[in-house]
């Protein structure tokens, strides 16, 4: 469904979104993906299991509350940004609500903020699966 939708979307995606942005979340995600699943296999079910729920949680109350964290716009926290979406996207498969949350702390416009989005879980979807 993702793939479907960011196809369908693609169009608008090119004209709108921050290409470098997009193009350091999914190298970071590339990055972080590999750690989570990794910490999938190893970690004991229950305690892979709290995890997921705490980060789900977190996410959720985050998105609902608006709560916007301040995050830099260099390179470098563009990247951890990635790599953390990575790491819950190899826990949980829900690395895409931190691209959400990073995105609208960047105050872009509307049409900005989803082209990102949709581009970054577009190139997620043909790097990770």
């Amino acid at each position: 469904m993702e793939t479907l939708a960011g196809l369908m979307m693609l169009r608008a995606g090119f004209r709108d979104a921050n290409f470098s942005t997009v193009a350091w979340l999914v190298v970071g995600s590339m990055v972080g993906v590999p750690i989570g699943a990794y910490a999938t296999v190893h970690l004991p079910v229950e305690l892979s299991k709290m995890i997921v729920l705490g980060i789900i949680i977190v996410l959720a109350f985050g998105q609902l509350f608006i709560s916007t964290p301040r995050f830099g716009t260099s390179r470098n926290s563009i990247i951890a940004t990635g790599i953390t979406a990575g790491v819950v996207t190899g826990l949980a498969h829900v690395g895409g609500m931190i691209i959400a949350l990073f995105v609208l702390a960047q105050k872009l416009t509307p049409s900005a903020s989803r082209a990102t989005v949709v581009l970054f879980l577009f190139g997620g979807t043909l790097t990770t699966g």
